[in-house]
């Protein structure tokens, strides 16, 4: 699941496209160019994106489609004890008029019911997908607890970027690459450690508890 992390603005700080095609341009040799969400928010909804982060799901949701794949699949109690230990050691800090945002896919947040909001304190920002456009217009959305952001896109799941990702094509297209993702998995199934991509303290864990053996299947 996709999280944004945002506040609203005191003043006009939008950015235009053409800055992104100009920096996409100059990606220099073996960076990974990355695209967060916030320019279909800055320009429509008012809003500054300043962060964003990843959670993990649940194991009904993971389990599934990892079995129909045929793909490893590590328990919810293991992921977030991982990601605990992947966080251990970042700075805290509070930050006051910070609104945390649950960004999501058009499809996932009509399938599920959030067009109303996750709760009365978390807003949802519903990003256009292929073939949702239409639909989700004609639906009521709750004011100031759902936000749309439609977007011009290639008509491509993610099931279908994970599935070029398994075979190592480089995405340039997509902007966002998965190969660092690819190579971890690789590795892990070689029973290589992965430290200098998760830090010590998470790749210990999956040794330690032998989830390195799952990528071997």
């Amino acid at each position: 699941m996709r999280h944004a992390l945002l506040k609203k603005k005191t003043e006009t700080t939008t950015i235009p496209l053409d800055k992104l095609k100009a920096n996409l341009a100059h990606v220099p040799e073996g960076k990974v160019p990355v695209v967060l969400l916030s320019t279909g928010l800055e320009e429509r909804h008012g809003f500054a994106v300043v962060a964003g982060y990843m959670s993990p799901s649940h194991d009904q949701y993971v389990g599934s489609k990892m079995r129909r794949q045929g793909a490893a699949h590590i328990t919810i109690a293991h992921r977030v004890a991982m990601c605990r230990l992947g966080l251990q050691d970042e700075l805290r800090h509070e930050a006051p008029g910070i609104v945390v945002m649950y960004l999501c896919g058009a499809d996932h947040a009509i399938n599920c019911g959030l067009l109303h909001g996750v709760s009365s304190t978390i807003p949802v920002v519903a990003v256009a997908r292929p073939g949702y456009t239409a639909r989700i217009a004609k639906l009521p959305r709750t004011e100031g607890k759902c936000y749309y952001v439609e977007m011009q896109m290639e008509d491509l799941s993610s099931t279908a970027i994970r599935k070029r990702c398994r075979i190592l094509l480089i995405m340039w297209h997509l902007v966002i690459m998965r190969l660092p993702l690819v190579i971890s998995a690789l590795r892990l199934a070689a029973s290589e450690s992965v430290e200098d991509l998760t830090g010590p303290a998470v790749s210990e864990y999956l040794f330690k508890n032998e989830l390195h053996k799952l990528f071997a299947k």
